[in-house]
């Protein structure tokens, strides 16, 4: 049994990297992309969704259900942490569904921005390598999905879980393929290109955008 309790440490550290990395970049893409997401129209939750502490927060208290859901299934008491796991599995898909959404969004709304105008305040044009990078971004967040969804169709069925016609194809395969595109060029945006705040105590924080805060461009200043 402890090596259950083992498994769900690995396996929920390990998701909470990769979840959390992706979508951390897909915040990063979106105040530079040609369309500027969250400068006009910005909902309510569209902030709630794009802030990053909030996010991280609920993403570790999945991580501490799935650990303590494990803890109570090793100490006999089925039942309860059985709950612990459905909710801390539920949390992850809501998450990772989350990071499809803004991902293939950023991706359909710069395709579009690229094609004609690109007049809102971008005085050079887009680079030619950033056309593949939101098609990255859309390919690691849907392989996140395959795994997370995967993992919630057989909560219940721990054997067909650990069936390794299944398990490899569907939870191995795309965790590997997900970190092995996290090494392609460019992927990470350069950090003189991202909005800084002018008035940040001296400390030259980067502004977060896409949580709505600080929206406009021209109160950003950047580093050469």
């Amino acid at each position: 049994m402890h090596l259950l309790i083992v498994e769900q440490v690995l396996a929920g550290v390990g998701f909470f990297s990769l979840l959390s990395s992706a979508y951390v970049l897909v915040l990063e893409w979106e105040p530079l992309s040609n369309d500027s997401l969250g400068t006009s129209g910005m909902s309510i939750l569209n902030r709630i969704t794009g802030n990053r502490r909030l996010f991280h927060a609920v993403l570790s208290v999945a991580v501490v259900l799935g650990i303590v859901g494990a803890t109570q299934i090793s100490s006999s008491d089925l039942e309860k942490g059985s709950i612990f796991r459905v909710i801390s599995t539920a949390i992850f898909l809501a998450l990772t569904v989350l990071l499809v959404f803004r991902s293939i969004r950023l991706f359909i709304l710069e395709s579009k921005s690229s094609q004609g105008h690109s007049e809102k305040g971008w005085k050079e044009p887009e680079p030619e390598w950033e056309g593949y990078i939101f098609i990255v971004l859309c390919s690691i967040s849907c392989l996140l999905l395959v795994r997370e969804a995967f993992a919630t169709a057989t909560l219940g069925d721990c054997k067909q879980y650990h069936n390794e016609h299944l398990w490899y194809p569907l939870t191995v395969v795309p965790e590997i393929i997900a970190v092995m595109l996290f090494a392609t060029p460019d992927l990470f945006p350069p950090r003189f290109e991202l909005p800084r705040q002018t008035d940040c105590r001296g400390h030259g924080i980067l502004a977060d955008c896409s949580a709505g805060e600080n929206m406009d461009i021209t109160s950003y200043s950047t580093v050469p």
